[in-house]
């Protein structure tokens, strides 16, 4: 009752507590059976962050024990972070099975091509249609190109900006044109404007990443936020002198940083 949570409703019949109530009680109960296979369904989809916390701690410890736990879950950052190996099912039937990182891009790649329609514009007004997203590999000044169409029903100043989205939906990288400088804004004209925008990618991670890119009225409003469904696979070679390149499944971040020693 302690571990749930619910102390103060020890004498209220189990069949009016919430759901959530629910779910938070039979965790703790199963957790503390000690079993060598504990399997969790959606258990982090309910209760406050503390709880989440302590399931989250419970479950380590399980495993560390060496008793296995099967961890059911469309939550792709606790999945990343508390698995070993993870299986993609589809209709009940395994469609994948590989490390955290391979099989959350695995699925977020199958679930995108159900959703990318390049012939589609996003928003009312202004609206976007991205025609085209590549990565270009050069060896000193690595670069992502992204390819759209904005189209306004009238003229209008605006800034344009670029996150990039690791797979387990945490914003790495931004860019921009016209946010944080405003002489940087530019003007879309009433109608279609085809647009090429180049970002430098070389302080980034190798692996996957989804784009997400925003049409802003500085200081006032969002004027349309597209969240592009395709991921965009990164892969550069390492810079001189090192052997080794920052890689995004080592969960240790996204952007590279510059160290050096002080004495």
């Amino acid at each position: 009752m302690d571990f749930a949570g619910v102390e103060q409703f020890i004498d209220t019949p189990v069949k009016r507590y919430s759901s959530g109530m629910y779910v938070r009680l039979a965790f703790a109960v199963a957790a503390h059976l000690e079993p060598e296979i504990l399997i969790i369904d959606e258990v982090l989809a309910v209760g406050d962050a503390e709880f989440q916390e302590k399931c989250i701690g419970k479950m380590e410890k399980i495993a560390l024990d060496g008793r296995t736990v099967l961890f059911v879950s469309h939550n792709l950052s606790a999945i990343q972070s508390l698995s070993s190996r993870v299986v993609v099912l589809t209709g009940g039937r395994i469609e994948f099975e590989g490390s955290p990182f391979e099989s959350v891009s695995h699925y977020l790649n199958s679930t995108a091509k159900n959703h990318n329609n390049p012939d589609i514009f996003y928003g009312v007004d202004p609206a976007v249609r991205i025609d085209s997203v590549s990565f270009k590999p050069h060896d000193i000044r690595p670069t992502v190109e992204l390819a759209c169409t904005l189209r306004a029903l009238k003229s209008r100043l605006v800034a344009l900006e670029l996150i990039l989205v690791a797979t387990n939906g945490n914003p790495v990288a931004f860019a921009d044109m016209g946010s944080l400088d405003s002489k940087r804004q530019f003007k879309i004209l009433q109608g279609d404007n085809i647009s090429r925008w180049s970002v430098d990618v070389s302080g980034l991670a190798n692996g996957h990443y989804f784009l997400h890119l925003q049409i802003v009225d500085p200081g006032v409003q969002n004027l349309l936020r597209h969240e592009h469904p395709v991921s965009l696979e990164i892969c550069r070679q390492p810079r001189p002198p090192s052997n080794r390149s920052l890689e995004l499944s080592w969960g240790v971040g996204g952007v590279e940083l510059s160290l050096e020693r002080m004495d």
